[in-house]
């Protein structure tokens, strides 16, 4: 089909990034290029532009903190009602562009398994479909209903109890299923049915919420029991042992997130996703809640040295400075990475040039790519950050108005990627470095 170009004026980077100013307490995110004496960043002008390996030495992670770092609630600021820039104008359309040319691009359930179901479901929410025997299935009810994605069922019932598979082509994670339902927001008391059983999502968190385990990875059960449950509620597992999301935090922040699932990404999610469930309820952030929305924030500051020439992050998430050739692979770190920023940051941080710059490099990967063809796991994560960080900064999607407007014949939208970045007039590069072992691979 042949599209109407609608060339994107995208903002180019020249220079060093801007050092964002701040208070000692303000929630804010500091570039620590700047800020960093012990980071080391090589010259901008000969920076792998000679075709060596881009890296940089890079500080120490942030350190747990145990005191007590709690606060008075932030006041809820309406969003702004100024007009936009031009090039804030043709961002938000090349973004309803990408949202409306993937949406299409529909997972056969009948090749596909619930692991690929789950991750088209994060990328579109409610919105999303899922072809199973040449026809159209809502995405939210399929899951729901236990739909077989090629030969596999995540859920089954043992001894009339509920029960989930994890493993290659099921879950990927304990508690993965509810973490995706949560991030689709999916009413508790939405219907399932396994194996024959009338259940319902709160069954699932049941089973999530008595097979909870210390020491074993909690990030997903963390997000979907934050999700469902009172951010005070108190309970058994199975085994008798109390448990209580604050205990979730506690178990996850002192785990390490490199090695972690998406080289720690998911796991700062949790994290963040906890905190933001608890400001919700208008509850105290104190005690757990409060170290564990520290450590996002000095995360927020850490990992924007990853950040390459280009706006895309580092192919090995937060061990080392890396960029490789492989689309895939810059759009598995780049689209976790900016999940995560544009989840948890203060909404007055996202017009940061560096998280645009980010949101470009998402653009430009998933436009440019041949045929739009994109394993979906990368895929997925990429269009629930573009989701994320339109409605936060420009409200109501436009991209369903574009489909409506495409298939009707009227309007066409562009399939032609931002520029590649520049920087001093000479083209961003992307240099080549073996992944650290033991990243989790995608689109199963």
């Amino acid at each position: 089909m042949c599209c109407i170009r609608i060339n994107l004026v995208f903002i180019l980077m020249i220079g060093t990034v801007l050092t964002v100013s701040m208070s000692s307490n303000a929630n804010c995110f500091v570039d620590i290029r700047h800020e960093r004496k012990d980071l080391i960043v090589l010259d901008p002008e000969l920076d792998g532009l000679d075709g060596s390996i881009n890296q940089r030495e890079t500080s120490q992670p942030p350190e747990i903190d145990n005191n007590d770092h709690s606060e008075a609630k932030p006041i809820p600021v309406p969003k702004s009602a100024r007009e936009l820039s031009k090039a804030e104008l043709k961002r938000k359309q090349a973004i309803a562009s990408c949202l409306a040319i993937y949406h299409t691009k529909y997972i056969n359930a009948n090749v596909k398994r619930p692991w690929s179901i789950m991750h088209a479901l994060i990328g579109y929410g409610k919105d999303t479909q899922i072809l199973y025997n040449g026809r159209l299935h809502d995405g939210t009810e399929y899951l729901c209903a236990n739909g077989i994605g090629d030969d596999r069922r995540i859920m089954f019932m043992a001894n009339g109890q509920l029960r989930t598979n994890v493993g290659v082509g099921f879950q990927g994670h304990e508690g993965q299923l509810l973490a995706m339902l949560a991030q689709t927001d999916v009413p508790i008391d939405q219907p399932m049915t396994v194996d024959g059983r009338r259940l319902t999502v709160d069954d699932l968190v049941r089973f999530e919420m008595q097979t909870c385990r210390a020491g074993s990875e909690l990030t997903f059960k963390l997000i979907g029991l934050a999700h469902y449950l009172d951010s005070d509620t108190t309970w058994k597992n199975d085994l008798g042992e109390d448990w209580s999301i604050p205990r979730l935090i506690k178990e996850e922040i002192k785990q390490p997130i490199n090695g972690a699932a998406c080289g720690g990404t998911h796991r700062l999610m949790g994290l963040a996703y906890a905190v933001k469930k608890r400001i919700e309820q208008d509850k105290d952030v104190d005690g757990d809640w409060a170290r564990a929305q520290k450590y996002t924030r000095d995360y927020h500051s850490y990992a924007m040295q990853f950040q390459q020439r280009d706006g895309s992050f580092s192919t090995s998430f937060f061990e080392s400075n890396a960029s490789i050739a492989d689309t895939e692979r810059r759009l598995y770190s780049t689209g976790h990475i900016m999940e995560w920023y544009v989840f948890s940051l203060p909404e007055e941080q996202l017009n940061d040039e560096r998280i645009v710059r980010g949101i470009d490099a998402i653009l430009r990967i998933m436009l440019s790519a041949p045929n739009h063809e994109l394993e979906i796991g990368p895929r997925g994560h990429a269009l629930h950050a573009l989701r994320i960080y339109e409605e936060r900064v420009f409200g109501k999607s436009d991209y369903k108005t574009l489909i409506k407007e495409n298939l009707a014949g009227t309007r066409q939208y562009s399939n032609q990627p931002p520029r590649n970045g520049v920087t001093n007039g000479r083209p961003a590069s992307h240099h080549m470095r073996q992944p650290a072992r033991g990243l989790l691979r995608f689109g199963r």
